[in-house]
């Protein structure tokens, strides 16, 4: 089922639809996410008349009304609903082939563009590269950036791209990708994996000799911190097994640029860490019988020494909220020290 407005509002239709840069969100299940999103989202980009294509897999909540009160407001938004579930990278899939403009922009429902996002965006385009990756924040508590010292570039060198940005690539809302290069992707070959997106555009930048472009300045904030995606035992699987996996089998890269990046995410990430490590046995993530599981695995995807891991498997919950108090005061004494 598809939805788009055919009549015209007065205040829109004073701009014609964008070709340039459309927005491509897939959803499922979380129309109040999406709700703030376009309410975010509409006032950036009505200006330029870039249009909002949403694909919804299959979702049983309110949704479609949401999409229709929002298609009143902005008639330059395109809905989508799959008849039935397709699989989240599916969807990923699928809603990054919906627009016919040059490039598309994919973004989560749960992630904020800032002000002059489309604007940086729109003016950095005129590099003409096949993928623009943007830098995020990297907390909603923080004004931290996801990458630190990297400035503005231009990649040719993929292996130097897949060191430095493939971790953060992980993240759909840093990508803006041209549409030709949308069309070369082959997702299937991914459709297992957490990481379709990533691992098909990082296989097909090197097989294409393309162009990256990298924006150094914040442009994407989240509305959840990262310690709400570290509650489930199965996060070891996506982030260490499965990770490893995929970035290990992409051809053509080589195997100490692979390393270097599944090494990154870990640690760049924040999962990785004494303060992540912490964090995930407070959420029930790790413990004794994890920490078991997956040893033989942690020197891949961290620097932390495989002892310290496992002490922090083994320490009391009380514990860990103790030492998390302390942990945060020094950091606070710290930044504040710097200010001074």
């Amino acid at each position: 089922m598809t939805l788009r407005r055919s009549d015209s509002h007065e205040k829109s239709t004073m701009i014609e639809i964008s070709t340039k840069l459309a927005i491509a969100i897939p959803t499922y299940n979380r129309s109040e996410l999406l709700d703030g999103q376009l309410n975010s989202l509409v006032p950036l980009v009505e200006k330029y008349g870039i249009p909002i294509y949403i694909s919804d897999n299959a979702s049983i909540d309110s949704t479609e009304a949401t999409v229709k009160k929002w298609l009143q407001v902005y008639p330059h938004i395109i809905y989508s609903k799959n008849k039935t579930n397709i699989g989240m990278s599916r969807n990923i899939s699928r809603v990054l082939m919906l627009p016919d403009t040059e490039y598309v922009w994919l973004l989560s429902d749960d992630d904020r563009l800032v002000p002059t996002a489309i604007e940086v965006v729109l003016k950095n385009s005129e590099f003409g590269s096949d993928l623009i990756v943007v830098n995020t924040k990297f907390d909603v508590q923080s004004n931290d950036l996801r990458v630190k010292e990297l400035p503005d570039s231009l990649y040719d060198d993929k292996n130097k791209f897949i060191e430095d940005l493939g971790w953060h690539i992980t993240l759909i809302s840093c990508l803006v990708v041209k549409r030709g290069f949308v069309d070369s992707i082959v997702y299937q070959k991914y459709a297992g994996s957490l990481f379709p997106h990533t691992a098909a555009l990082l296989e097909m930048a090197i097989m294409k000799k393309s162009l990256i472009s990298w924006i150094a300045s914040p442009l994407v904030y989240p509305t959840k911190n990262i310690s709400d995606f570290t509650t489930n035992r199965s996060f070891f699987d996506i982030f260490i097994k499965d990770w490893s996996t995929v970035i290990s089998g992409l051809p053509e890269y080589k195997n100490k640029s692979k390393d270097k990046c599944i090494l990154s995410h870990g640690e760049k990430a924040g999962i990785f860490t004494i303060p992540g490590f912490f964090q995930l046995r407070l959420s029930g993530a790790l413990d004794f019988n994890v920490y078991k599981e997956y040893k033989d695995y942690f020197s891949r995807v961290t620097h932390i020494p495989r002892l310290h891991i496992f002490l922090i498997s083994l320490c009391p919950i009380w514990l860990v909220v103790q030492i998390r108090k302390v942990w945060r005061l020094r950091n606070f004494l710290k930044r504040r020290n710097n200010k001074s």
